[in-house]
């Protein structure tokens, strides 16, 4: 145990034999007694369990301290939670000293500070030796410790303290909706996932820093979008990835969600945002995968407080899969301006409270995608271009004349909204008559400019309004 490795894949031989030895001299003592007996080994605070509804979806239950997982890696710590000083362990305080007189390596670690902090520097060492006990512990203690196998539970460890660039996939769990597919390609970089129990549960223990954010949308998911092929910048050994900070990441997150919505008239959302790392950790945590957990409340407000036992979730089949991934190619291509105030209104609609300020995000998109510099008849003009646009769909249910009265309709709701209108007469714009039946004026709205962005996503010339008056209105 003490012949140096040699291997060019370790950045610091030196370190690695100091973590090596004091791993395992730590599971050495671990081993020696009865770990698997109550208080014999220190328990994570919280830990979440997971289990699956009749319906597929997961349920994520709070064990507190009743039945939490055993705390390998702080066996070996100070304080009250650890059962052995690193004090006593000569391995842990040779570990623990490495690096007190190594500028080098003090700067790797901490590059912008200009005073050492002891008590950091000693427990970013000893977390590496008790990571690699907790993971041998819960994946395999059941095989010797190996100078090889300490190696490939270190190595992920410490590209963490000497990688710049530090891979990750962005996993954005879909709140409450099924897939026909367990895995499908959306783009070069973005995918649907059915996501593995490891998962599952690696999200699971983050709920805890999910303050108001609502339990059904985080837990109601079996789905997620991941967004591959992804690095941050690390900077020191205390970086994260900062992906709500990142306008490219959140753009494409939302552009995903705006070709759902306008492919399948769904209510869906999203609540979680998980950075997953690729071949690196900071630390291990029983068997789970290095991830961390941001929160945001994108998502309708007809799923707060949803009770998710039993609930059918909408299908999402594969052939709508393929149109959802043509859309989010024609949203990510960022043709025109005018596509980007669009999606973001169109999700805008979806998230809001009321039919009032849902009207005006609809609204805002129709002019984005069929105005122009000039407000002069301005509704009139919208009308007459999306009416002229959706003689382009043979699929069409409404005539190009039911899409111009539509268009007038919508704005005189709009109108009323924009103006302060109360009770009956704004009422009497809410709803649009269509074959007797009365639909909601801002239903009507999104399914109109649904049917406009998926005709634009074949026809992107027309993305300029002055097109749509020279080859189209011209002809009608």
């Amino acid at each position: 145990m003490t012949n140096e490795i040699k291997n060019d894949d370790v950045c610091n031989s030196d370190l690695f034999n100091l973590v090596f030895q004091a791993a395992f001299d730590a599971i050495s003592i671990i081993t020696k007694q009865d770990y698997k007996s109550k208080n014999s080994v220190p328990s994570h605070f919280r830990w979440v369990e997971v289990t699956y509804d009749n319906n597929g979806l997961p349920l994520f239950d709070d064990l507190w301290f009743f039945k939490n997982k055993q705390d390998f890696s702080s066996y070996v710590s100070f304080g009250l939670s650890g059962i052995i000083s690193p004090e006593q362990i000569r391995s842990y305080v040779e570990l623990g000293n490495y690096g007190l007189s190594d500028l080098e390596y003090q700067k790797t670690l901490f590059p912008d500070s200009e005073k050492l902090d002891t008590d950091t520097l000693q427990f970013v060492n000893y977390n590496l030796a008790n990571s690699i006990v907790e993971k041998y512990m819960y994946v395999y203690h059941d095989q010797e410790f190996t100078r090889d196998l300490c190696k490939m539970l270190y190595l992920p460890l410490e590209r963490k303290i000497y990688k710049r660039d530090l891979d990750i996939e962005i996993i954005i769990p879909i709140a409450l909706l099924d897939f026909e597919c367990d895995e499908f390609q959306i783009s070069d970089n973005a995918w649907i996932n059915r996501m593995s129990n490891e998962i599952q549960l690696g999200r699971a223990q983050s709920i805890f820093s999910a303050d108001g954010i609502d339990k059904g949308p985080v837990e109601g998911c079996t789905h997620a979008l991941v967004l591959k092929n992804w690095y941050f910048n690390n900077e020191n050994y205390m970086s994260k990835a900062n992906v709500i900070g990142s306008k490219q990441v959140m753009d494409s997150i939302e552009r995903f969600f705006a070709s759902i919505r306008i492919v399948r008239n769904v209510e869906t959302g999203y609540s979680q945002i998980i950075q997953l790392g690729i071949n690196w950790a900071q630390s291990y945590k029983v068997n789970l995968p290095e991830m961390s957990s941001e929160f945001v409340r994108a998502y309708p407000p007809s799923l707060q407080k949803k009770y998710l036992s039993n609930i059918t979730r909408p299908l999402i089949t594969k052939s709508e899969l393929n149109e959802i991934s043509k859309i989010y190619s024609f949203l990510m291509n960022d043709h025109h301006s005018s596509v980007s105030v669009a999606t973001n209104r169109i999700n805008s609609c979806y998230l809001r409270g009321s039919d009032e300020d849902s009207i005006i995000d609809a609204t805002i998109a129709m002019e984005a995608l069929f105005g122009d510099s000039g407000d002069q008849e301005m509704t009139h003009k919208l009308a007459l271009r999306m009416a002229a646009l959706s003689k382009l769909d043979p699929t069409s249910e409404k005539s190009a004349i039911d899409i111009f009265n539509d268009t007038k309709q919508i704005y005189k709701f709009r109108s009323k909204v924009v103006h302060g209108r109360r009770g009956k007469e704004i009422e009497s714009s809410r709803f649009i008559n269509q074959n007797s039946t009365k639909i909601y004026t801002i239903e009507v709205a999104l399914s109109n400019l649904r049917q406009a962005i998926r005709i634009l996503a074949e026809n992107p010339q027309f993305l300029d309004p002055h097109l749509i008056d020279k080859n189209l209105l011209l002809q009608i």
